[in-house]
């Protein structure tokens, strides 16, 4: 079994776009770019009489396929940017206002201090990856029980207050296991704080001890893919 991450628009930029600029790759005020998805948009033709504009799909500095044309959609090919969304905010006599926002994988790693210093090697294969690792604290971790995908580093008996959540998500037989001297192991569950939505999943790296919970986090690291 491999874990998947989730992957969501969490990267956005938007921009006002002005008349005048004909050559959008030579004005740094005339694009909007995503830096770690490479990808951005461009005026290319903007009538302020008409108040129309054209919007070229850029990636990684090239045009590559137009997405306004005079302020009809015309489609562009999203295979290139996946994940990637445009939308046109606001269009008046002075300008258009675009956004843009494309999805990346990321996780929600909810660990005490001690697991996580144990750990910084897997945050660093998850990041390798392309995938963004927002730590949390249990004290922190009300805001972000909605996340789709969330990774507990510690047993039920984890200091400052893991302990407490990973045990409303395994079950008895499994927090027994981890308090048996040497127990250790990844467990994969639904999100209990959100029953009803079964594409939000919680995995518990864990072990009877902060050594165990390292080495759960090292024998099972290779199976999260994005």
């Amino acid at each position: 079994m491999f874990f998947l991450f989730a992957a969501l628009p969490r990267s956005q930029a938007s921009i006002r776009l002005i008349p005048g600029i004909d050559n959008p790759q030579d004005a740094d005020d005339a694009a909007v770019l995503i830096p770690e998805a490479g990808v951005g948009l461009a005026m290319i033709h903007y009538d302020p009489a008409a108040g129309s504009a054209s919007f070229a799909v850029v990636k990684d500095g090239a045009v590559q396929d137009f997405l306004y044309r005079d302020n009809v959609a015309v489609g562009a090919d999203l295979e290139l940017i996946p994940d990637c969304m445009t939308a046109v905010i606001e269009t008046t006599s002075t300008g258009i206002t675009l956004a843009v926002s494309c999805a990346h994988p990321y996780v929600v790693l909810v660990a005490n201090s001690v697991d996580y210093d144990l750990s910084r090697d897997f945050v660093t294969y998850l990041e390798d990856m392309g995938v963004e690792v927002i730590r949390t604290s249990a004290i922190d971790f009300e805001g972000y029980k909605d996340a789709d995908s969330i990774i507990i580093l510690g047993g039920p008996d984890a200091l400052d207050g893991i302990g407490n959540i990973t045990r409303q998500v395994l079950d008895e037989d499994e927090q027994r296991l981890l308090r048996e001297p040497g127990g250790r192991g990844m467990f994969v569950h639904e999100n209990p704080w959100y029953p009803r939505a079964s594409d939000k999943m919680v995995t518990v790296l864990a072990g009877s001890d902060r050594y165990e919970t390292r080495r759960a986090v090292a024998e099972n690291r290779h199976r999260f893919v994005v």
